[in-house]
């Protein structure tokens, strides 16, 4: 199954809630300085603990790579910073958002669409995986995306759809590769993503 594709209403600049941000699951905590973890993984600009990479491997699952990554905390979902794939995959929020202190930056995908969700530029993959699924994104427009896949437009407190209920309409193994060098397989909940410098992450 393609990844789900959750939007974000929360901007920086804005004080006003949405309607949509109402549930306290989707608070950010404040920002804190600490020193150095010397973990080398980061998340959001932000270099995670050694006892908060504990909780991040108990919640996912898996190993964590030492790396970049963002994690959009109303959504979940997450991926490598400048990856052309972009959403590699999405986490609990409430469980993960309490251990990212910064919001994700626009352009931590390095995305050049003009296609926004949750405050984040996508990427043209991401794009044509949309549009694989029978969706179809405006360029320049900007969506939010909460956690159990209801999508709007930004200014809008009307649902388009369902984004998850989609992405689960189908099952069994799901293998694709792109010219890049990445590639990937899913099936239900579970899946993995291999990348071109031979690392590779997993979920479920």
């Amino acid at each position: 199954n393609y990844p789900v594709f959750k939007s974000n209403p929360y901007k920086e600049s804005e004080t006003r809630r949405q309607p949509w941000e109402t549930s306290t699951a989707y608070h950010i905590p404040p920002f804190q300085t600490v020193s150095p973890a010397g973990t080398g993984v980061f998340i959001n600009d932000m270099e995670v603990s050694h006892a908060d990479i504990g909780h991040l491997v108990t919640i996912c699952g898996a190993s964590i790579a030492p790396g970049r990554y963002w994690f959009d905390t109303v959504s979940g979902a997450w991926g490598r910073v400048n990856d052309p794939y972009g959403t590699i995959g999405f986490l609990s929020v409430p469980n993960v958002a309490q251990l990212v202190r910064r919001p994700m930056k626009p352009s931590c995908s390095n995305g050049r669409t003009n296609i926004f969700i949750n405050g984040r530029e996508i990427t043209e993959m991401e794009v044509a995986r949309l549009n694989a699924s029978g969706i179809y994104p405006s360029r320049g427009t900007r969506y939010w995306l909460l956690e159990y896949g209801q999508y709007g437009v930004e200014g809008s407190t009307t649902m388009l759809g369902s984004l998850r209920a989609m992405g689960t309409q189908s099952s069994g193994d799901n293998f694709w590769s792109t010219s890049l060098g990445v590639a990937g397989n899913s099936s239900g909940d579970a899946g993995y993503i291999s990348f071109d410098d031979g690392t590779s992450v997993s979920w479920g």
